[in-house]
């Protein structure tokens, strides 16, 4: 990826799967959006700085994750599940249904950072050491989350 064309392929071919974490990691649509268009402004402004070779989408994520580091503050409580997480819910199985839209909603209860790793590891697939360097702390504190996150998942499902 030497051109800044081929740049911009590249983050315009990644655009989904920021738009999907912005939306699943933000309290409302338009907080999700100002996250999206804030990390391709940033993305946009540093790309000289992108390593050819290197992991595109950790390089993206982890400016996505630094601009809402930045935006926390402005940040409101969710108070319901987003008009994104109703489409994920397929028609088919309404069991599979009924229990996915569960933990979606569960989900969003959880402390923020142990949300983020989730989202990161689970949703974006993400490795624990690449959700870790994403969000800029160690490995262990990754695993930590993810684990206190499951305890606390299976405790609400129950």
């Amino acid at each position: 990826m030497g051109s800044l064309d081929d740049f911009k392929a590249e983050l315009i071919a990644l655009l989904p799967r920021l738009q999907r974490y912005a939306r699943n990691s933000s309290f409302s649509e338009s907080d999700a959006e100002e996250l999206l268009q804030a990390t391709c402004l940033r993305a946009l402004e540093k790309h000289s700085q992108y390593q050819p070779g290197t992991n595109f989408d950790r390089w993206a994520f982890t400016i996505m994750s630094s601009v809402r580091k930045n935006h926390l503050r402005s940040i409101r409580p969710q108070e319901s599940l987003s008009e994104v997480e109703h489409t994920l819910i397929s028609t088919d199985n309404n069991e599979a249904n009924t229990l996915h839209a569960q933990i979606l909603a569960k989900l969003h209860t959880l402390p923020l950072a142990q949300k983020q790793v989730m989202l990161l590891v689970y949703v974006e697939g993400f490795s624990y050491q690449e959700a870790a360097d994403i969000i800029d702390v160690p490995i262990g504190t990754v695993m930590s989350r993810i684990a206190r996150a499951r305890t606390t998942l299976a405790e609400r499902l129950q």
